[in-house]
Formats: structure tokens, C-alpha cells, sequence
């Protein structure tokens, strides 16, 4: 009787450190996974791109999309990483239209 028990702790301490080893590779799976999910996140994030020199320019609380909506004299906000810049419009410079 002594013998079936010790072999049944034996078998049960290997289930369990099976158990503990197969734990610890899916967690560390998904921690790794959710890592490169965050640091995705943050390379499509606009205020992440205000830390590398872009500004989030707008006018009248709305985004600056176009220089069709401003002409000289309009104010505008310029959104960048540690703070706003107000600033006023002294041309407007249109791109040509590319001819094919």
C-alpha cells in the first residue's frame, strides 16, 4: 500500500510540474502578445506622434485637413507633444494639380 501511494504522489507531482511548466509558457505567450499589441497601439497613436516632431494643426477646434479652409489672417492651434502653439495665417499656398 505504501509503494501504490508513493507512486501516486510520484505521477502527481509530475502532473503537477507539467501543469505549473504549461502555465507558465502560455502566460508568458500571452503577456508577449499583448506587449506587441500595446507597442502597436502606440505606433498608431497621433499624440505618440506629436513626441516625434508632428503637430496636430486646427481651426476652430476642428482639424486642419485642407488649405482650402483657412486664409490669411485665420488663427490656428498647432497641438505638439508638451503643448499649443496659436499662430496666424500670412499665405496660403495651393499645390498645383498634377496634369496626366
Amino acid at each position: 500500500m505504501q509503494r501504490i501511494l508513493q507512486e501516486k504522489e510520484l505521477k502527481l507531482s509530475g502532473q503537477r510540474d507539467r501543469l505549473k511548466w504549461n502555465f507558465g509558457n502560455a502566460f508568458a505567450e500571452k503577456k508577449h502578445r499583448f506587449e506587441m499589441l500595446v507597442n502597436s497601439l502606440n505606433g498608431l497613436s497621433p499624440t505618440a506622434k506629436l513626441v516625434k516632431g508632428f503637430g496636430y494643426i486646427s481651426v476652430e477646434g476642428r482639424p486642419l485637413v485642407s488649405v482650402e479652409e483657412v486664409k490669411s489672417g485665420d488663427g490656428l492651434v498647432v497641438e505638439i507633444h508638451d503643448g499649443q502653439v496659436e499662430a496666424k495665417v500670412t499665405g496660403v499656398r495651393k499645390k498645383p494639380e498634377a496634369g496626366f
